[in-house]
């Protein structure tokens, strides 16, 4: 069980995610995540297709935080050293 998990993460990380992704990341219902997001979408911006942009979700994790899948200390340094500067300080604080 515990691989899964690890491959999960693995696969878990800033890239393009439709808002689906994003609510199962942050392991709510659709309906639950849709009202969390809604105050943030202008912030964001518009998805182009399905998939809001690595940069987008970057911006969504600054303000909603983590996914509980990514709270894992070492997963957070590890995705960390992927990050510029600018975004590192963001998610972490």
């Amino acid at each position: 069980m515990k691989e899964k998990e690890a491959e999960q993460k693995h696969k878990v990380g800033l890239r393009p995610y439709t808002k689906s992704d994003l609510a199962g990341l942050y392991e709510m219902k659709h309906r639950a995540f849709y009202s969390l997001f809604k105050p943030h979408e202008a912030t964001v911006g518009v998805k182009l297709g399905r998939y809001y942009s690595s940069k987008q979700v970057e911006i969504i994790f600054q303000c909603l935080g983590l996914p509980p899948c990514m709270q894992d200390d070492a997963y957070i340094i590890k995705e960390e050293n992927k990050l510029n500067s600018s975004a590192r300080k963001n998610i972490l604080s």
